[in-house]
């Protein structure tokens, strides 16, 4: 994990950063009120901490559903990433 510190650090040098949510749990398995909340306080937090629009979102592990893409939708992201390995 990297610390704030560095977060500001490589945002200063050009990186941008989206969100990835609050704990890193599958997003398909959460109940809808947690889903929401891991989308809409990930993004405020990174909001706030490093002052910019968050507009892009990775699902970890991969995991959604058409209801979490709504979801993040509302939450105001405007690009959702999924993992894929390759393998079936």
């Amino acid at each position: 994990m990297l610390t704030w510190e560095q977060v500001l650090e490589m945002r200063h040098h050009g990186i941008e950063f989206g969100s990835h949510t609050m704990s890193h749990l599958l997003m398909a398995y959460l109940p809808p009120e947690r889903a929401q909340w891991e989308l809409n306080e990930s993004k405020r937090i990174l909001e706030e901490r490093l002052g910019e629009q968050i507009e892009h979102f990775s699902f970890p592990g991969g995991s959604y559903t058409p209801e979490n893409i709504d979801m993040a939708r509302r939450a105001g992201y405007r690009s959702l990433f999924v993992r894929y390995t390759g393998h079936d």
